[in-house]
């Protein structure tokens, strides 16, 4: 008498005797999974529950301020999503908005770089050297300059996350806190400075469009002033919340803390915009 063998899992090869392999954890094959019925069901529900946590993150963000750290640190991960997940969404939405309202907060073009930051000394002799040894004109390479930097951008946004979360471990010093909290905190931090860039700058171009066809636009300092001004009284508002919900401080630690590290997110951004400096120089 002939026994019938038990199917093998396709992925590592251990024996089958359930819906899914007690190894790996592979679902046993199905040759139903090959129809299109099938997979655009799987399409179907992989899209629903993305939708469904996007929205269940982005609500925790905005209306619950260090919810999604406190959340994730305790274990709670499943309705939201993954921190460096919603950070390279938060990150995609930003990119895509800048390239409608042109604000150029975290791509900065060849013009700020020489006129509006702390290095532009140095960038202006490097500039010059560039160009007299090629022997071109500035305004051939700026545009150059220009377009390379907005591609550069979009991958070096999250190297403000880690200094900006050894900023936060140090203000949490004695708290006994796992270091991998405070990166979690920083990317929850970021990706709502992200979307508050998305959301601001765009809402600022559709306001300085409209007073400037009422003959009424504003100098660009005045609007610098006001658009900065508002962008770090809501990010300390944020980080005194936050703190005060992730790492239990009393409140009026929490808005001290939140001060520094308002200050420290404008410091670790002009390190940003320098280094976004010469990586894009050395490749153009």
């Amino acid at each position: 008498m002939e026994h019938a063998t038990s199917p093998s899992c396709a992925a590592c090869g251990a024996t089958l005797n359930e819906e899914f392999c007690g190894s790996c954890g592979e679902r046993k094959f199905d040759h139903h999974a090959l129809s299109l019925g099938h997979f655009a069901e799987h399409a179907f529900e992989a899209f629903s529950h993305f939708d469904t946590a996007i929205l269940r993150t982005l609500k925790a963000l905005v209306m619950a301020p260090g919810r999604l750290t406190a959340d994730w640190a305790r274990g709670c991960r499943k309705p939201f999503l993954p921190p460096v997940q919603f950070f390279l969404v938060m990150n995609l939405l930003f990119f895509v908005t800048q390239s409608l309202n042109h604000w150029n907060t975290l791509t900065t073009n060849l013009d700020v770089h020489l006129t509006g930051t702390a290095h532009k000394e140095m960038a202006r002799a490097m500039v010059k050297e560039k160009l007299s040894a090629r022997g071109i004109e500035y305004k051939e390479y700026r545009p150059v300059f220009d377009a390379k930097a907005t591609i550069q951008a979009k991958s070096m946004v999250i190297l403000m996350v880690p200094v900006f979360a050894l900023a936060v471990a140090i203000l949490s010093f004695g708290l006994r806190r796992y270091a991998v909290e405070h990166l979690v905190f920083s990317l929850h931090f970021y990706s709502f400075y992200l979307l508050y860039l998305s959301v601001a700058n765009s809402a600022a171009s559709v306001v300085l469009g409209a007073l400037e066809m009422a003959g009424m636009a504003p100098s660009d300092a005045a609007v610098d002033q006001v658009v900065s001004s508002l962008m770090l009284l809501v990010l300390g508002a944020y980080l005194a919340i936050a703190i005060r919900v992730v790492y239990q401080n009393r409140w009026w630690v929490s808005v001290l803390k939140a001060g520094v590290l308002v200050w420290a997110s404008v410091e670790i951004l002009y390190l940003y915009r320098f280094v976004l400096f010469l990586v894009t120089f050395r490749s153009t």
